[in-house]
């Protein structure tokens, strides 16, 4: 694995892409989703099938962008904080596509939080 790299703010950044989740992250993601879509009375479901196989109909969703310059990007986070299981969501295409291009000002990094609390199991956690 290579170095680390010193950041402008002197953090050592992190040689972890903040696009690679684990897969234990995202088997736990599924795991703790309620089955649909995170986003306010949104139904559609996680999982479907098509022609008998079974497909995943959600993206991964970051909270707080992966990337500098992305929506909700918080500087003062790492790359590992940015792609753990407290940073994400899970959103169909057209609710992704709708909190992170059409509208990102429009949903604040406590709102998507509060959506992620809404559609997660707590017992499991």
């Amino acid at each position: 694995m290579a170095p680390a790299e010193p950041t402008d703010a002197g953090k050592r950044k992190s040689s972890v892409s903040p696009h690679s989740f684990t897969s234990g992250t995202q088997k736990a993601l599924f795991r703790l989703a309620r089955g649909t879509c995170y986003f306010p009375n949104c139904t559609r479901e996680i999982l479907t099938f098509a022609s008998g196989e079974p497909l995943v109909d959600v993206q991964i969703s970051h909270i707080a962008a992966a990337e500098r310059g992305g929506p909700r990007f918080d500087s003062s986070m790492t790359d590992e904080e940015r792609r753990s299981i407290d940073n994400l969501i899970l959103l169909c295409q057209a609710h992704h596509n709708l909190v992170d291009k059409v509208r990102p000002d429009a949903f604040a990094s406590d709102e998507l939080r509060r959506w992620k609390s809404d559609n997660e199991d707590p017992g499991l956690r």
